[in-house]
């Protein structure tokens, strides 16, 4: 039995002066021009435990635990100044904006490896089990003052708080087996399971005459679970100079989601072959060749689902 442990702390503080001068184009061939000057000061603090037990039970069978534990505390602060002009040049809006958030984070990572030999060289069998944990609190304040020179000429003031809860649990296991063909060939089938669940609870309060008023466009509370089913297999070609290996494998996607404040549910299905590839030669025991090929489904979050305003840049609002 071998256990290795270590503690990691780091902490990192950024001063960013940053210019942005951006041109749009838009698709009735006019086009205008964003420029922004922006200071950002942020700090960092972040605690990192791992551990790691691996245990041979026989000459046959081992079983390997990994766990990593991370405290994270982070504070942010922007100030910038943004105007768009149009294509003659003539000042459309003009925006100054002061942005605060602060907030600190807490995770677990484990999981827990069983491998085993069988008595026929080259059949093996795994499975590899996860767990994981993840809870955040953000607190922010947005004050702004924005112009508007077209159409409806305006003075825009903004000056509200945020905070937002986030609580994170996902969960899954991999089965690996391996069967020799012969003449250094080995069939590979494996099956994934993963569910990833969500809870995110968003408020935003616009200070008014010295009171808190509930926002209830840009506020939100919602939950989402993230589940796929992925099975497949390899082909694997050993030789003395070169491997070659490929494969596909046939990813189930589910996605779903419930929006509180908006009794909105959301219900997606995806379904995607995801084939791969790999090649290595060695030339000499320097030289080597390698190529890579493989294919990853990644959908979409929540928060690019959900119809909520995001006004933390308002000359930009999506």
């Amino acid at each position: 039995t071998k256990i290795n442990g270590s503690y990691f702390y780091n902490r990192v503080e950024q001063n960013t002066i940053r210019s942005l001068n951006r041109i749009n184009y838009l698709p009735n061939d006019q086009t205008y021009n964003f420029n922004q000057e922006s200071a950002q000061l942020s700090a960092n603090d972040n605690h990192r435990v791992n551990l790691s037990i691996d245990h041979n039970i026989d000459s046959a069978n081992s079983l390997r635990f990994t766990t990593s534990a991370t405290y994270n505390n982070s504070e942010q602060s922007v100030r910038s100044t943004s105007e768009t002009m149009s294509v003659f040049n003539t000042l459309q809006n003009e925006s100054a904006r002061n942005t605060f958030t602060q907030g600190e984070s807490i995770s677990l990572n484990s999981s827990l490896l069983y491998r085993h030999r069988f008595g026929k060289k080259g059949r093996t069998f795994s499975t590899n089990f996860t767990f994981g944990l993840g809870q955040s609190d953000m607190d922010g304040t947005l004050n702004s003052a924005n112009q508007f020179y077209i159409g409806n000429q305006e003075n825009q003031t903004i000056e509200q708080i945020n905070t937002q809860a986030t609580d994170n649990l996902s969960y899954g296991t991999t089965l690996s087996y391996t069967e020799p063909l012969g003449k250094r060939r080995y069939l590979e089938a494996n099956y994934n399971f993963r569910v990833n669940q969500n809870n995110v609870d968003r408020e935003v309060y616009n200070e008014e005459t010295g009171q808190l008023i509930f926002d209830n466009n840009l506020s939100n509370k919602y939950t989402s679970a993230y589940t796929y089913h992925r099975p497949g297999f390899n082909l694997r070609l050993n030789r003395q100079k070169y491997n070659l290996a490929v494969g596909t494998s046939y990813q189930m996607t589910s996605l779903k989601g419930e929006l509180l404040l908006r009794e909105v549910d959301i219900n997606q299905q995806f379904e995607n072959l995801l084939p791969v590839a790999r090649f290595n030669y060695d030339f000499s025991s320097f030289k080597h060749l390698r190529l890579d090929y493989e294919t990853s489904m990644q959908e979409p979050t929540i928060q690019q689902l959900q119809p909520v305003i995001d006004n933390s840049d308002p000359l930009n609002i999506y």
